[in-house]
C-alpha cells in the first residue's frame, strides 16, 4: 500500500488514524512519483542528451520533497505548520512547470543568475546595516567576514555553473533573461487565479497574519462549543484542501515536465482530474459538517 509505504518512509507511526482523503491523497502523489520515475527510466537515453533534463529533475525532486513534508505535517496535525509548508510546495511545482514552457535552458539560467543577485545584494544590506549598528567592532568584524565568505562561495558557485555549462556547449553570459516574480510566474502558466486565492492564502500563513488569533478571540466571545467546533473542522479542512491542491500543483508540473521531456502524460492529466474530484468532494463534506455544527 502506497500509505504504508509513505509513512514509514517519513518515519511516521503505521498505524497512526488516516481518513479516506489522506489515503487518496498519498496514493496520488506516490503514484505519480513511481510513472514519473518509470518514464525517465525508460527514456534515460533520449532524455540524457538535453542540457537541461539533470537540472529539471533536481527541480521535479525539490517539488516531490515539498509536497511529501506539507503532506506529513498535515498528517501529525501540524495544521498551521503544513499551511505554511504548501506555499514553498506550490511554488516548487508552478516553477518546474514555467520552466517546462519554450526555452527551458534559458529559464533555468536566468532562475540561477537570479538568485546570485539576489544573494549578492542582501549582502550589500546586511554589511550596510553592520556598519550602521552599535555592537563592538569586534561582532562588527565577524559579520564582515561571512559576508566575504558568503561572496566568495556565490562567486564559486557561479564560476562551477559555468564551466559546467562551457562543458556542454552553453555560454551563460550569453543569456539575458529575467527571472520573473512570482505573480509572473503563475500568470505565465495561465494561473492568475490561483496567484491570487491560493497562494496569496498560503503567503497569509507564512507572514504569521493575525487571522488564526482573530478566529481565536470570535471562539471566546461567543463562549460557543458548536462554533469552536466549527472552526476546529473549518480549519481542518481548509489545510486538507491545500495540502491537496500542493498534490495537484505537483501532478499537473511533473505532467509538464514529462511533455517538456516528449514523454506522454496522459496519465498524469488523467489523475489531475481525479484530484480535482477529491478536493470537490472534501468541499461537500466541510460544507455538510459545519451546516451540522451550525444548529
Amino acid at each position: 500500500m502506497h500509505y504504508q509505504n509513505f509513512l514509514k518512509k517519513r518515519y511516521i507511526l503505521e498505524d497512526i488514524e488516516l481518513n479516506d482523503y489522506v489515503i487518496e491523497a498519498i496514493d496520488f502523489l506516490e503514484s505519480t512519483d513511481e510513472f514519473v520515475r518509470a518514464s525517465e527510466k525508460e527514456n534515460l537515453e533520449n532524455i540524457s542528451k538535453k542540457t537541461y533534463w539533470p537540472i529539471m529533475h533536481d527541480m521535479y525532486e525539490r517539488s516531490y520533497e515539498y509536497v511529501c513534508g506539507s503532506l506529513s505535517l498535515f498528517i501529525i496535525e501540524q495544521l498551521q505548520s503544513c499551511e505554511a509548508s504548501c506555499r514553498t510546495a506550490i511554488e516548487g511545482a508552478v516553477n518546474l512547470h514555467y520552466v517546462s514552457l519554450e526555452d527551458s535552458l534559458g529559464k533555468i539560467i536566468s532562475y540561477f543568475k537570479n538568485h546570485f543577485e539576489v544573494e549578492l545584494k542582501q549582502n550589500i544590506n546586511w554589511e550596510s546595516a553592520v556598519d550602521t549598528s552599535n555592537v563592538d567592532e569586534s561582532i562588527k568584524n565577524h559579520h564582515r567576514e561571512l559576508i566575504a565568505n558568503k561572496n566568495h562561495a556565490l562567486s564559486d558557485y557561479e564560476a562551477v555553473l559555468k564551466k559546467s555549462m562551457l562543458a556542454q556547449g552553453v555560454n551563460i553570459d550569453n543569456y539575458d533573461a529575467k527571472w520573473p516574480s512570482a505573480f509572473d510566474r503563475f500568470r505565465l502558466i495561465n494561473d492568475e487565479v490561483g496567484y491570487r486565492t491560493i497562494y496569496t492564502a498560503l503567503c497569509s500563513q507564512s507572514h504569521n497574519d493575525p487571522e488564526d488569533l482573530l478566529n481565536q478571540v470570535l471562539c471566546r466571545s461567543l463562549n460557543h462549543d458548536g462554533f469552536t467546533s466549527a472552526k476546529k473542522a473549518e480549519q481542518y479542512f481548509f489545510s486538507l484542501y491545500m495540502v491537496l491542491q500542493a498534490i495537484k500543483y505537483h501532478v499537473m508540473a511533473s505532467a509538464m515536465y514529462l511533455g517538456k521531456l516528449e514523454i506522454s502524460c496522459e496519465v498524469l492529466a488523467l489523475k489531475c482530474n481525479e484530484i480535482i474530484g477529491l478536493i470537490e468532494r472534501s468541499q461537500q463534506h466541510k460544507d455538510c459538517l459545519l451546516t451540522e455544527l451550525s444548529k
